[in-house]
């Protein structure tokens, strides 16, 4: 057995917490107050567990010599919300102390820029992005040159998938602190998200040259090596992190679980997830719900078929109704309905599967593979209002950084269901009109390189006798490569257009 599948079946490692009372219970004097919240940021600013414990030690001091001064309170805050992102605090109940005291530190005072990173950063650990972004776009307002105020809010950002906002926090970030380890390893996760996996592993290396003990550039190195393809490399990197950070070990072992799923080898991905107990805490719930399905995928690799249902099950029955977080958790939460749809069919019950798709479809942002698994069997048994309906929720509520040559491939199929299907009503016609005007708002706003989500769209475009959309958006797929377009003229959907002069003088002049 490997090496990395054999540390996962060791024992964990103890290690002491660092108090977070005072000692003898006295109150502190209340001269010390700004002293103590200028050490406590010195310790939180430092993103180390033993540290962190300490900025909550001096948090505490200073909400008790200075009660009405909101930024005690708002350090507990974020303090407390660092150590739940990180899992060195995973109990649910002190995320809400954190959460209670960002709330009191606005209260004291609403313009306070450390009142609201504090309570932003807390919302956006408890899964409420939107408050949290509200927030944490406040702060920035209210102090321009906050560094933590950016960091926050483009770590906000990317887990909602809008990378030009967040590679823009990250810049800021790092030009109002260009010595934190913290923005330059942020950076390395807005680079690895746009690909740049040179860039990002620089940035990481950076980050780690700075300071050795910051785990977040470690796991960052091996995640670019690993969506690289490099994966003895990745694998090498998070032995590695496990060694030199044996108190985050669950965390290492779960992203290393993935690592070994994406090179195939699902008996030692299993082995990884099985030595890590259902009953242990782990925060945030991402990371239960990146466990969860991994070891559902290997396990239905495997062809053991009901115990991958289980796990499935279980992470569909845990995703909450009215989620507000990050993308990559509906993502998986996504990926754990479609499975399950499936399975179903596999068993022979299409009824069941085509429920559960649905029940996934009425959570709001889920991944646009998602509405369209649903949208596809709406239309094959002749619900194309629905299927339009679950198109458009798709569209509406789906992350900003998307496939659009994917997107406006999926799309189509409906699109000519409900343009060439006799007898079908003004109102489904309507709704498929207003999905093209959405998904030619997108594609604007987007500018996508490849010429074949406007292809499509004139597609669906023309199929609805929108002929000058059509012609214009052939045009832009033609300045983007498109070089079929005598072959369109013979194209079915494409045939009202081929009464138009326009159209005519295009395909015979190129």
């Amino acid at each position: 057995m490997i090496l990395l599948v054999c540390m996962a079946s060791g024992q964990g490692v103890s290690y002491s917490r660092a108090t977070e009372t005072i000692a003898g219970g006295d109150t502190p004097v209340a001269g010390n107050g700004g002293i103590y919240y200028q050490r406590a940021v010195e310790y939180l600013e430092r993103w180390q567990r033993d540290d962190l414990g300490q900025a909550v030690r001096l948090f505490n001091q200073v909400v008790k010599a200075l009660p009405l001064d909101p930024r005690g309170h708002a350090g507990l805050a974020e303090a407390r919300a660092i150590r739940y992102l990180w899992g060195w605090e995973p109990d649910p109940a002190m995320l809400q102390q954190g959460l209670a005291s960002g709330k009191s530190a606005v209260e004291l005072n609403p313009d306070s820029a450390e009142a609201r990173q504090g309570l932003g950063l807390a919302l956006m650990a408890n899964d409420q992005y939107t408050p949290a972004l509200a927030e944490l776009s406040r702060a920035t307002t209210l102090n321009p040159g906050s560094f933590r105020a950016h960091l926050y809010r483009g770590m906000l950002l990317r887990g909602l998938q809008r990378p030009k906002e967040a590679l823009t926090e990250a810049q800021l970030a790092l030009n109002l602190a260009p010595a934190s380890a913290v923005a330059r390893a942020l950076l390395g996760d807005c680079n690895q998200d746009r690909r740049l996996f040179a860039e990002a592993r620089a940035a990481y290396l950076a980050a780690a040259e700075l300071d050795q003990r910051l785990l977040w550039a470690r796991l960052g190195i091996a995640a670019t090596y690993q969506r690289e393809g490099n994966l003895p490399a990745a694998e090498r990197t998070y032995l590695l992190a496990e060694k030199e950070f044996p108190e985050d070990a669950t965390r290492i072992h779960i992203l290393a679980a993935s690592m070994l799923v994406v090179g195939q080898r699902y008996e030692d991905g299993v082995v990884v997830y099985q030595a890590i107990s259902e009953k242990e805490a782990v925060s945030p719930p991402l990371f239960r719900r990146l466990m969860q399905a991994g070891r559902a995928f290997s396990l239905d690799k495997l062809n053991r078929r009901e115990e991958s249902e289980y796990f499935y099950d279980k992470l569909v029955d845990e995703f909450p109704a009215e989620f507000d977080g990050g993308y990559r958790d509906r993502e998986l939460a996504s990926q754990g309905y479609e499975a399950l749809a499936q399975i179903y069919d596999t068993k022979r019950e299409p009824q069941r599967a085509q429920k559960i798709l649905e029940k996934g479809c009425q959570n709001r942002g889920m991944t646009f593979g998602l509405y369209t698994a649903c949208a596809e069997r709406l239309r094959t048994s002749g619900r194309l209002e629905a299927a339009v309906e679950t198109l458009r929720r798709g569209l509406r509520d789906g992350a900003s950084d998307v496939d659009w040559v994917s997107i406006t491939e999926k799309v189509l199929p409906t699109l000519r269901s409900v343009a060439t299907t006799p007898k079908v009503s003004s109102k489904t016609r309507s709704e498929s009109v207003g999905l093209l005007d959405e998904l030619a708002s997108r594609i604007a706003e987007a500018e996508p390189a490849s010429f074949v989500p406007y292809l499509n769209l004139a597609r669906g475009e023309a199929l609805f006798r929108q002929n000058q959309k059509a012609l214009q958006n052939l045009e832009a797929a033609m300045k983007r490569g498109y070089g079929g377009i005598r072959a369109s003229q013979t194209d079915p959907d494409f045939k009202s257009l081929l009464d138009d002069p326009a159209f005519r003088a295009m395909a015979e002049t190129r």
